[in-house]
């Protein structure tokens, strides 16, 4: 594999051009093929031209074949000791810069695929071992207030007994979550993911997201923002997922914001679809990153916050369950914008992007609520 990614100059590319033209039709000459036939003249030439494709790459390729062509009419071609001067010649310069052009786009298509062999063999074991760490540190967790309740004895103080178990429970849970990540990984790449939609209120959808990340952000010195446009209307939608997936977003806004930086979830209407859109102060994404950001173990290059790289394409799948989008704006040292797109259900129960979601009276109870709430 090294023969096809490693990278050379030009003077090694070009040179080992010029020299496999040159074997080759030292080689014509040794056996004096010519007089016995053209298959052994072909295989030479041919053998030369491949490997300048493979070692070199479509330069070099043509090179080698121009060289042989004309070396061979030069030698070996009657009128010999003459350049082009019969069909024979421009027959066997065209089929061999044909060869060579042919040749040169399929290594470059084969070249292509074992790049990015590789990258994803490179991110798989950096997810790997991301991934034995995070579960190695839940689990020291759980071994280490083991042996602390074996040390306690018979009449250990409840309060120290109730620590000691929601330590247990949250180390348990970053171990359930992440074990699910991995199974969700493998559903989404083999097509059997599905989401599960239902009438809900966006509201709640929002307010809940803000208090499952208010901790994390309380810790970080970061101030968590809403914004819900009036008015208030019901979404059709997976709500565990959805939730999951705002809550992806928000944790990530907090994690790569700086302490006193502002993090906001706004939940706005744009004519036939709902709009989540989170926005962080953080450092912003490289316009280069932008387009790798929701990629199978993609992270960001160059910081403290390592991740196992599941959470943005696992968001990115559930998004496009609901036939949705997600998309992100971003400017270096000013932030980043998330935004989640979903379609709205019409009064005929017609999503946006054509899809019926069949009941409407659940939607009609979900919108007298939300009047309800907002009165």
């Amino acid at each position: 594999m090294n023969l096809l990614t490693a990278k050379r100059s030009w003077t090694v590319r070009y040179g080992a051009a010029v020299l496999s033209a040159g074997l080759a039709v030292g080689a014509i000459g040794m056996v004096e093929t010519w007089k016995a036939g053209t298959g052994t003249v072909l295989a030479f030439d041919v053998a030369a031209i491949a490997f300048s494709a493979l070692f070199g790459g479509f330069g070099p390729s043509i090179v080698t074949a121009i060289v042989a062509a004309l070396a061979i009419d030069f030698f070996f071609i009657a009128p010999t000791h003459a350049l082009m001067r019969s069909v024979p010649g421009f027959l066997d310069l065209t089929v061999d810069l044909l060869f060579a052009a042919g040749m040169s786009s399929v290594i470059a298509k084969l070249r292509s695929l074992v790049v990015e062999l590789d990258r994803m063999a490179d991110l798989r074991q950096q997810m790997l071992n991301v991934v034995a760490h995070d579960l190695r540190n839940p689990l020291s967790g759980i071994r280490l207030n083991a042996s602390i309740l074996g040390r306690m004895g018979e009449h250990p103080a409840p309060e120290r007994v109730a620590k000691i178990a929601a330590q247990i429970e949250g180390a348990t849970g970053r171990m359930d979550r992440l074990i699910g990540d991995l199974l969700d990984t493998e559903k989404i790449r083999s097509g059997h993911f599905r989401v599960k939609a239902e009438w809900g209120n966006g509201e709640d959808l929002v307010l809940d997201a803000v208090r499952t990340v208010s901790v994390q952000a309380l810790n970080s010195g970061v101030e968590l923002r809403t914004a819900i446009a009036a008015p208030a209307f019901p979404i059709y939608a997976d709500n565990a997922e959805l939730m999951r997936v705002i809550c992806n977003l928000l944790t990530n806004a907090v994690k790569f914001s700086p302490r006193g930086g502002v993090v906001e979830l706004r939940l706005e209407r744009a004519a036939d679809r709902a709009c989540f859109v989170v926005s962080d102060e953080g450092a912003g994404i490289p316009e280069e990153d932008l387009g790798r950001l929701f990629d199978r173990y993609w992270q960001a290059r160059e910081t403290a916050h390592r991740g196992t790289g599941l959470g943005l394409f696992i968001a990115s799948a559930i998004v496009r369950a609901h036939g949705g989008t997600i998309r992100v704006e971003s400017t270096l040292g000013k932030g980043s914008r998330f935004f989640v797109e979903l379609p709205l259900p019409a009064a005929n129960g017609v999503l946006g992007n054509g899809l019926r979601v069949g009941n409407r009276e659940p939607a009609e109870r979900a919108e007298k609520n939300v009047a309800r709430e907002t009165q």
